[in-house]
């Protein structure tokens, strides 16, 4: 009996930890890859994308458990906004209402830590759909960041 208990549990907690990120808590990619885009949200939906900038920087210059500190800081601030996603290692999507939008907006504004891009997912699209022109545009938006801040430029003043 015991035994049978142990293995429910085992493949329970299993199961559960293929759909999130072991870092951050959020969905993860599998979540994403395997549930959240086939599945057809039918109401309007906003849909963030966003890319942490110098994450490798921060890595090679600081250690990774710096960058993990920034990935956990700010995985926690965009709980505030909405359904986040991991996508990669600075890769997150967030699924969202209007109001909250104006809000993450606002954070995001002043914040240098990462790029984003966003649209509403019309009903009746799905999010596959509404993902594409998102995507483009955050490598746009990416591409004129790095050409603002050419890789390196980190501020490496530990007196703050």
């Amino acid at each position: 009996m015991c035994k049978k208990i142990i293995e429910w549990l085992y493949l329970r907690t299993k199961n559960n930890l293929v759909y999130y990120d072991n870092l951050t808590g959020v969905y993860n990619r599998q979540f994403y890859g395997r549930v959240l885009i086939k599945k057809t949200i039918n109401e309007e939906v906003v849909v963030i994308m966003l890319d942490l900038n110098n994450l490798k920087t921060i890595n090679d210059t600081f250690g990774h458990a710096s960058g993990d500190k920034l990935i956990i800081g700010i995985t926690s601030s965009l709980k505030n906004y909405g359904t986040v996603c991991r996508l990669g290692g600075d890769e997150f999507l967030i699924l969202t209402n209007n109001e909250k939008l104006e809000l993450f907006k606002k954070y995001a504004n002043n914040n240098d830590d990462f790029c984003y891009a966003y649209a509403t997912k019309e009903k009746g699209v799905s999010l596959e759909h509404a993902i594409i022109p998102i995507d483009k545009e955050l490598l746009k938006i990416k591409n004129d960041y790095r050409k603002k801040h050419p890789r390196g430029a980190v501020n490496t003043d530990t007196k703050n």
